[in-house]
């Protein structure tokens, strides 16, 4: 009963130390993709700006950022859920050819 114990509190352990670097992950790309548009928006030609409304250079900023803030980590989660399902699959049929 012990051992059980033990094995959830590891597990609960690796899901919070899991989940905290996926976050963080997910706040770098977002803080390393602003600050790369941004930059490159800041060296554009003062030619862009003349024939570019603001609003619309606003509105694909914003746009870029909220699609990495809201999607880029449900995709990812899913393939990270996804590839440790395929690696578990993988195992299980490796197990059954040593085992026959």
């Amino acid at each position: 009963m012990i051992l059980y114990t033990i094995l959830i509190v590891t597990q609960f352990v690796a899901l919070i130390i899991r989940s905290g670097t996926f976050f963080a992950m997910c706040i770098y790309a977002s803080i390393n993709l602003h600050n790369r548009i941004f930059f490159c928006l800041m060296r554009a030609p003062i030619s862009f700006f003349d024939n570019t409304p603001i609003g619309r250079i606003t509105n694909r900023f914003t746009k870029d950022i909220g699609i990495i803030d809201e999607q880029l980590p449900l995709c990812a989660y899913d393939l990270n859920l996804a590839s440790v399902f395929i690696f578990l699959f993988i195992e299980k049929q490796q197990l059954k050819f040593f085992c026959v």
